[in-house]
């Protein structure tokens, strides 16, 4: 829910700031591909992680970090956009505390006991391949999912990390830029570096 507010948000003041709908017929992503090939090895490494195949739960690790540098490497690709280059901090931040702790980004257990409260729900999360519920031996937990959100923002997301605030901040502003048909920095020099 965190995600799908941020992104509804980037759509009303994008079209408060005089930009339209049809203005996503125009968007000028690159590497589109990338995004899809995420989507779909990140949905197959929980679903058979979730349904206990030991090679996934083994090797969930390894592919959560390459799949993190493979979107980082997109928000790259797409600096352009000033939102895009914000997700990709966020995302970097995620990363970070995911490589810190063995490829798994920690749920503070004391949180997790108090507020996700169908313990089935912790169950899955702990087996997800890409999260491990614990309170001990965590490295950077500063930027582990240690942030309780307030109930409207809640739905499927109850604990968070500061890289998924970060993430949700640069949607909302990359929605009102694709809204808007232009990106809102003047981001010109930084994206123009390695080109």
């Amino acid at each position: 829910m965190l995600y799908g507010i941020a992104a509804l948000l980037g759509l009303f003041f994008g079209l408060i700031a005089g930009g339209s709908i049809s203005n996503l017929v125009s968007i000028k992503l690159k590497k589109i591909w990338l995004i899809l090939l995420i989507c779909i090895i990140q949905i197959a490494v929980r679903f058979l992680s979730a349904n206990g195949l030991v090679l996934f739960k083994s090797q969930g690790a390894a592919a959560q970090i390459l799949l993190y540098l493979v979107l980082l490497g997109w928000f790259w690709i797409n600096r352009h956009y000033f939102g895009f280059l914000i997700m990709g901090f966020g995302c970097a931040s995620n990363f970070i505390a995911i490589a810190a702790n063995n490829g798994k980004m920690p749920v503070s257990k004391k949180l997790a006991d108090l507020f996700i409260l169908n313990s089935g729900n912790i169950n899955k999360l702990s087996q997800d391949g890409k999260h491990i519920i614990t309170d001990s031996g965590i490295n950077l937990g500063f930027l582990t999912d240690i942030i309780h959100l307030p109930p409207i923002l809640r739905w499927g997301m109850d604990i968070v990390s500061i890289g998924d605030l970060i993430v949700a901040a640069g949607l909302l502003i990359a929605v009102f830029e694709l809204i808007r048909n232009k990106s809102i920095g003047n981001i010109r020099k930084f994206s123009t570096l390695s080109e």
